[in-house]
């Protein structure tokens, strides 16, 4: 598969343009879990959609150094 983003610009990018840019978005913390270098988040996203439905989302991000590497986000199907 191809990844739909890719480099760290192209990341900042999204989230500035099409996340932070959304009033009333927010991220609730349901579950979190550390295995090593990869950290996995239960999320409930709010706001996110038009019609005002909670998304409830998987983040999981590869830490490397302190800092995120890779990240993938795997949610429902629309």
């Amino acid at each position: 598969a191809v990844p739909f983003l890719s480099g760290h610009e192209a990341v900042r990018a999204f989230y500035r343009n099409k996340r932070f840019n959304i009033p009333g978005l927010r991220a609730e913390l349901l579950n979190e879990i550390v295995l090593g270098d990869t950290v996995i988040y239960l999320e409930k996203l709010i706001g996110l959609t038009p019609g005002g439905e909670d998304v409830t989302a998987i983040a999981i991000h590869q830490v490397e150094n302190g800092r995120i590497r890779r990240m993938w986000f795997v949610r429902p199907a629309a």
